[in-house]
């Protein structure tokens, strides 16, 4: 599990981005997974068979996504 107590919004942003980033892909469907599950024991219901696929995005769009974001949080870029 992942802690980090930050002085402000725009440094939590910042430390969360870096620490997802550096996350593998298998690291990352596992966190969906685990969220997933959570999700259905909480309400209550039976979740379906979810297999493990990786789906590659262009990296223009995601690019674009990216400063979107980080330009309504206020993030500067590098």
């Amino acid at each position: 599990m992942f802690v980090h107590v930050s002085g402000s919004f725009k440094e939590s942003d910042k430390v969360m981005a870096a620490y997802y980033a550096s996350l593998t892909c298998e690291e990352k469907l596992d966190i969906g997974q685990y969220l997933r599950e959570q999700y259905y024991k909480i309400k209550g219901g039976v979740a379906g068979r979810m297999d493990k696929t990786i789906i590659h995005v262009s990296r223009a769009r995601s690019q674009v996504n990216g400063r979107a974001v980080r330009e309504a949080r206020g993030i500067e870029e590098k």
